[in-house]
């Protein structure tokens, strides 16, 4: 039997994730010391930018503040236990995330 190496599946995700239009970066390059960061340290799993351009580019009808909301509901998906909070996250990507906004924006009355 042959071992499968994480470098191998990691690379065929990167592979298929590029072939569906998505951006890849070596974990070196984007890390806070590296050439290109989009982080503060190893402990921030979310890449708050990226997260945020996407919303935008899947949304652009919508405007910054309901963005924001999306990106708040997806970053901390509520719930007591770590399984539940993964399935909410799930949920979310599969079906969406529901955010309620004003088309109108804020309204500043005399």
């Amino acid at each position: 039997m042959t071992a499968i190496r994480e470098a191998e599946v990691e690379k065929v995700a990167l592979d298929l994730l590029e072939q569906l239009g998505g951006q890849t970066a070596l974990g070196a390059d984007i890390s806070h010391g590296g050439s290109a960061p989009e982080r503060d340290d190893y402990s921030q799993v979310i890449l708050d930018e990226r997260l945020r351009d996407t919303l935008g580019r899947l949304n652009p009808h919508l405007p910054k503040e309901a963005l924001d909301d999306a990106a708040r509901k997806l970053t901390g998906p509520e719930g007591s236990f770590l399984e539940y909070r993964n399935r909410e996250f799930h949920r979310m990507l599969i079906e969406g995330v529901t955010v309620e906004y004003s088309p109108l924006g804020s309204l500043v009355l005399p």
